[in-house]
């Protein structure tokens, strides 16, 4: 299976999401009949599998690239399957003393941010419930204008 990471180019923010543009490049082996698999790495943890499209931009012709939709590309590039998939990677036990400060480290930073999302949202409600209030007018000051 060939391995290939993609790079972001370009992001479109709707309404209701974003379009996320990823691009890659293969060099696929020569000599190879059948499907070849490549997986293609890059993608955040939270891409929906349903969301995912993948196309073939450019394959090989006669010793020239070309779209390979259009004429005279290689009919057998193509894309048949697209979907997520997440991997683990163990840790050595020579850095495990690096992660568990790491881990902590999170833990601390994701306490602060509580304590400081606590303290904000006193602060709003504290704020929505201030009224306005009117002075009292001075004798003998004219009337207010509306």
């Amino acid at each position: 299976m060939l391995e290939v990471a993609s790079e972001l180019r370009s992001v479109v923010v709707h309404d209701a999401g974003a379009v996320c543009v990823r691009h890659c490049e293969v060099d696929l082996p020569t000599g190879v009949s059948g499907p070849v698999r490549v997986r293609v790495t890059g993608f955040p943890l939270t891409a929906y599998g349903y969301s995912l499209r993948a196309r073939v931009v450019s394959g090989a012709t006669s010793g020239a690239d070309a779209v390979a939709d259009g004429p005279g590309a290689d009919p057998g590039v193509r894309v048949t399957d697209v979907r997520p998939a997440a991997q683990a990677v163990a840790v050595d036990d020579a850095d495990l003393p690096q992660v568990l400060l790491d881990l902590e480290a999170a833990r601390e930073r994701q306490r602060l941010l509580r304590k400081r999302q606590e303290r904000l949202d006193a602060q709003a409600q504290e704020f929505a419930s201030l009224r306005a209030v009117m002075p009292t007018p001075r004798r003998g000051d004219p009337p207010r204008r509306a």
